[in-house]
């Protein structure tokens, strides 16, 4: 991963290690500071990988799924309503993430990742990814 990748509060892995990571501090020197269940841990920015995004992750965190042919939809209602919806499609691995906000529908461009996600979550003001 690259610095310009990452924000304080994005889950990671490393690539010696099976835990999950929540980035806590970023220097410019390309160290990152990490915390898990386990404690802080300094490292390398060029040894952190990002975490692939799965509809499992996303109904893990309250999402509904559906199949649909080739595609998989993960949907969670976002509004106070019920209206509104943020919608990730799942389609011959290529992953979209749309939102519907009080009537306006936006498409993001393709994201893989779940940290990319939580970078349009928080753009939104949505709660964060449990992961």
């Amino acid at each position: 991963m690259k610095i310009n990748e990452i924000c304080i509060g994005d889950k990671v892995k490393a690539s010696s290690r099976r835990r999950i990571y929540t980035v806590v501090e970023i220097s410019d020197k390309g160290h990152v500071m990490l915390k898990s269940n386990t404690g802080y841990h300094d490292m390398n920015i060029s040894d952190l990988r990002p975490i692939k995004l799965t509809p499992y992750i996303l109904e893990e965190n309250g999402f509904e799924s559906w199949p649909c042919g080739n595609l998989t939809t993960c949907w969670k209602a976002v509004g106070k309503d019920g209206d509104d919806d943020l919608e990730v499609d799942f389609e011959k691995g290529d992953i979209k993430v749309k939102f519907d906000i009080r009537g306006m529908y936006i498409c993001t461009q393709k994201i893989q990742y779940v940290h990319q996600l939580q970078h349009l979550m928080r753009l939104c003001g949505l709660r964060e990814l449990v992961i």
